[in-house]
């Protein structure tokens, strides 16, 4: 009897076990991409972060800088409120000889370097529970050990690597909740949020494509 018991645990250790010791490996793997972001974010170490980043949260700031280059007032218009404010913030921000020769790659460097990027990876944040379902994994962001509303997403390529693009379609509702809140037209709003950002140093030229 004990050596059927023992053939038994056996088995359902050849089946069960490396299952669970994969999605242990895989959250320890998430967590881990997440505090080498932190410790990079926090350092402005833009080599070290660029390495933690999915493949399209790159493709994403290339469209950003393609917009910023060739978008009009009417194109940028019709875009969303966060991608028209990183649009223009740009073209506030950097020079215009610099935006024609950055690629998406330099543009992302520019925002880790100049605190663009880096909010979430704050003293005193962390990962709730991460659930992973096949290359895609989620985790709720936690501020001094409490869960708040905001899931960060990793897809797994290379490695684990953090998706901006989730984080920014994050920002997009939450500034949604911010024009119905002010009850203006989203290009008032877009005017206003601006000005905070540029410290009223924006004007009708930023509207226009840097070319």
């Amino acid at each position: 009897m004990k050596r059927l018991l023992f053939l038994i645990v056996l088995g359902f250790t050849g089946i069960c076990f490396p299952n669970a010791l994969k999605a242990q490996d895989d959250e320890a793997q998430v967590k881990s991409c997440f505090s080498q972001y932190q410790e990079a974010i926090g350092s402005k170490n833009a080599a070290a972060a660029l390495k933690l980043f999915s493949r399209n949260s790159f493709n994403y700031y290339d469209s950003v800088l393609r917009l910023a280059r060739f978008a009009d007032s009417q194109q940028l218009s019709a875009k969303g409120l966060m991608c028209q404010l990183l649009v223009l913030t740009l073209r506030v921000r950097v020079p215009h000889s610099e935006i024609r020769v950055m690629s998406g790659t330099t543009l992302l460097q520019y925002a880790i370097n100049s605190g663009m990027i880096g909010n979430v990876g704050q003293t005193g944040t962390n990962l709730g529970e991460v659930r992973v379902n096949h290359d895609t994994a989620w985790a709720p962001l936690l501020v001094e050990g409490v869960e708040t509303e905001l899931q960060l997403r990793f897809i797994r390529e290379h490695q684990w690597t953090l998706d901006l693009v989730h984080l920014v379609a994050a920002g997009e509702r939450g500034m949604e909740q911010m024009l119905r809140e002010a009850d203006v037209e989203p290009a008032a709003f877009i005017q206003m949020m601006l000005a905070r950002i540029s410290e009223g140093k924006a004007n009708a030229e930023v509207w226009r494509p840097v070319g």
